[in-house]
């Protein structure tokens, strides 16, 4: 992915490599969209993605993860968003954390200790019983999924990054971004549940990612803690099952026995 740094983008703010320098140290202004106003002045990152060839979010290609560090001593201030080049805008952070420090760590070498924000991670960056600052121990769930940039469009352009302090007195910079786009073999679901379940059987309902009709859903089962395999290959110990679309019974299952379930 190839861009050059430090060029203004017309008001969208500086055009930045993916993934960016290391240590950018660019101002967040301070009190740009204060809470119960509608005042709206956030700082804006413009990141130049090219990739090689023809793609599509959610065709070849998907938004993975979003990497960031952003050092500021009160990250409860920060509202922060992205928007694709064809416009569609999540949100990925809104006044989380209080009065805790950074999101990343801006000390470690090489920025190598970002927040990662993954819609693919068991976590919510909201649950405040696990997520503690500088939220580096794993990949968390952003607010909105990045899966809604899956809509067709081409990922080389713009993309935008949006940063707002919502109070006075607390300031930070941004250190690093990068965006990671992977190819798809195979979508993540989403918001999986047990709907329903007996003594050898249970009822799974789950959230496609794309369209349930054009592929099927692998779904490995195994022991607790047995480490699952890759693609259509499962692990030690692990059993793999095709489903078509959701909801989805599976039968066949030992009574009163505990499973992992992928």
């Amino acid at each position: 992915m190839l861009c050059s740094l430090g060029q203004h983008l017309g008001g969208q703010g500086i055009i930045l490599t993916n993934p960016s320098d290391c240590q950018l140290n660019l101002p967040i202004a301070d009190n740009q969209c204060p809470d119960g106003s509608t005042f709206f002045n956030p700082n804006q990152f413009a990141i130049q993605v090219t990739q090689a060839g023809v793609s599509q979010l959610g065709g070849d290609v998907y938004l993975a993860e979003v990497r960031l560090i952003l050092e500021h001593s009160w990250v409860g201030d920060l509202e922060v968003q992205l928007r694709s080049p064809n416009g569609k805008e999540i949100k990925l952070l809104d006044d989380i954390g209080g009065s805790e420090n950074n999101f990343g760590d801006p000390d470690f070498h090489n920025c190598a200790a970002p927040l990662r924000l993954n819609s693919s991670a068991c976590t919510s960056i909201m649950d405040r019983t696990v997520a503690r600052a500088p939220y580096t121990d794993q990949a968390y769930l952003p607010i909105q999924s990045l899966f809604s940039f899956n809509d067709g469009s081409d990922p080389n352009g713009i993309w935008v990054l949006s940063v707002c302090d919502d109070l006075e007195e607390d300031t930070g910079v941004l250190q690093y971004v990068e965006l990671v786009f992977r190819p798809i073999n195979c979508l993540p679901i989403t918001e999986l549940v047990i709907s329903d379940q007996d003594s050898t059987s249970v009822i799974l309902d789950w959230t496609d990612q794309g369209d349930c009709n054009q592929g099927q859903t692998l779904i490995e089962y195994g022991p607790p803690g047995f480490t699952p395999g890759a693609d259509d290959q499962p692990g030690a110990n692990g059993t793999i099952i095709v489903a078509d679309c959701p909801p989805f019974t599976m039968q066949g299952l030992a009574p009163e026995t505990t499973y992992d379930l992928y």
